[in-house]
């Protein structure tokens, strides 16, 4: 398919994201595209991957036997070993899918499953969650091809305080109390142990403020307005890989912040790392340690925020 036909289906949540698809398209129609966006190159699956192959068994698990594939290649950063796509029939969208292609990222794609299925069976929640459509394997790689989110649908404006009690509390759940011991079994910590520097000024000093017990709850993991949208007046959550049973109680707290902060952080790690710390009463609030491990859970899940305040950490 050519690149002007694919890019119609290029989900447009926001106004700048509307904006940034007409540039694509024009850029396209005028063949301008590669010049302007060099770094795009011809995806390289792992050997022995056919993606040919993939796609029609696609097709026959789906009925669509037309259908047609646009591939996007996440940011290195975040999604290693992963690939999303976009499945569609015409002007039909179908599916859409992630495949992986490493063990971590098999994990990842198990435990989105995992709670979305729970999510299905409770079905008590004021948000709303896309349906699965199959979860299977391909020579030896996992895949999961997930409903189409709506399409007629605008970005998460709502403050922090309107989205924790109008969505977030009914499904967090109260917090409870965690003994350490417990805490070093979790998942997300020995992601966190695997990444971190264990000399570094921010483990130390969290290490130092960790007593017996941790706060935790349900936590979605990336809890940031662009995993949410609204459509009809509801609600959308997506992108479910990080969740935990028994995360940091703060995480999506201070997920949801560093997500509106991203700009500056990236631009001014140092200083704002000083004013996270200031903002989160360092050494005089309570609630310390928790916003401190949050930062943790997310450093480990690989946000980039949380590595850029973190890495320039001060004692």
């Amino acid at each position: 398919m050519d690149r002007i036909a694919a890019l119609q289906f290029f989900p447009v949540h926001s106004r700048r994201r509307k904006i940034y698809k007409s540039l694509l398209v024009f850029l396209a129609r005028m063949n301008l595209d590669r010049i302007f966006f060099p770094r795009v190159k011809k995806i390289q699956f792992p050997d022995g991957f056919d993606f040919e192959q993939w796609l029609d068994e696609v097709r026959q698990l789906t009925g669509h036997r037309e259908m047609d594939a646009v591939v996007v290649w996440p940011p290195p950063a975040r999604c290693e070993a992963r690939v999303y796509i976009h499945l569609f029939d015409g002007s039909h969208r179908v599916a859409f899918a992630k495949i992986s292609f490493s063990e971590y990222n098999h994990r990842k794609l198990a435990n989105a499953v995992d709670i979305l299925t729970r999510i299905a069976r409770e079905d008590r929640y004021d948000f709303k969650v896309v349906d699965m459509i199959h979860f299977g394997q391909f020579q030896d790689h996992q895949y999961l091809l997930l409903q189409p989110l709506p399409e007629k649908s605008s970005p998460m404006t709502h403050s922090w305080q309107w989205v924790e009690s109008n969505l977030l509390n009914t499904f967090a759940g109260p917090r409870r109390l965690l003994p350490w011991s417990e805490i070093e079994q979790q998942p997300w910590w020995r992601q966190y142990m695997e990444n971190i520097n264990p000399d570094s000024p921010f483990h130390r000093e969290l290490i130092q403020l960790m007593g017996d017990s941790a706060a935790v709850r349900r936590v979605h993991g990336d809890f940031s307005p662009h995993n949410m949208i609204l459509s009809d007046g509801k609600v959308w959550l997506f992108d479910w890989e990080e969740y935990s049973d028994a995360g940091p109680c703060r995480t999506d707290e201070i997920r949801f912040e560093l997500a509106l902060r991203m700009k500056p952080i990236l631009a001014s790690p140092a200083r704002q790392a000083e004013l996270f710390a200031q903002r989160h009463g360092r050494g005089r609030d309570p609630a310390w340690p928790d916003a401190m491990l949050a930062l943790a859970f997310l450093h480990g899940a690989r946000v980039m925020e949380a590595r850029a305040l973190i890495d320039h950490w001060k004692d």
